[in-house]
């Protein structure tokens, strides 16, 4: 078990919230030699192209995972509400964690 670390966890909660933020916002161009939709062609693996950001939200999965991990040992309760909501992520596409709440009560405990 890692050594208790709000203010990692903190940290852990802030990126997810800009990483789902940026899965619905953002649009990034890029303009390389070969695109990644060409390279991804080649290789033939087939793709929703609806959600460009899609990984946005398993990284966001993994910030949480690392926040309750830094708050098991201090906070156990809230380490694992923070498990059950990005549980919850995984089988539910639709459900959208309240990560500005869980932010707020991370800052009353550091």
């Amino acid at each position: 078990m890692r050594p208790f670390c709000i203010e990692c966890a903190i940290k852990h909660i802030s990126k997810a919230i800009i990483l789902l933020q940026e899965s619905e916002y953002v649009n990034i161009e890029l303009n390389p030699e070969l695109s990644f939709d060409e390279i991804l062609d080649e290789c033939g693996p087939e793709r929703n192209n609806d959600k460009p950001y899609a990984a946005h939200r398993y990284l966001a999965i993994g910030h949480m995972s690392e926040a309750a991990d830094e708050l098991m040992e201090e906070f156990p309760i809230t380490s694992n509400a923070i498990r059950q909501c990005w549980k919850l992520m995984e089988s539910n596409e639709a459900y959208v964690p309240p990560l500005m709440e869980i932010l707020n009560n991370l800052l009353t405990l550091s």
